[in-house]
């Protein structure tokens, strides 16, 4: 799906149908959630992947903590794809 306007952006993020209430900063975002396979010095598995709205985000969040449902994870790892949208693997 080619995002073209705020508005389709809007609907993908939408808690009503894809995305799921985060705790990033005190503020609450919608964010996708989905698993990974991730594979690092020889060692692999599988990391939750969040796809999020850059805006909704303060700069570059490496390192920072995301709650999503009810559990803490440090952000290990920013991947903005130039509209508007990245994904952030967890740890």
């Amino acid at each position: 799906m080619a995002v073209e306007s705020a508005g389709d952006l809007e609907d993908l993020f939408s808690t009503d149908d894809f995305a799921e209430d985060a705790t990033y900063k005190g503020a609450t975002i919608p964010v996708i959630v989905d698993k990974r396979w991730v594979e690092t010095m020889g060692d692999g598995g599988f990391t939750k992947v969040l796809t999020v709205r850059t805006s909704d985000l303060d700069g570059d969040p490496y390192g920072d903590t995301i709650t999503v449902s009810g559990t803490d994870y440090e952000i290990i790892n920013y991947e903005p794809d130039g509209t508007g949208v990245a994904e952030l693997v967890l740890n």
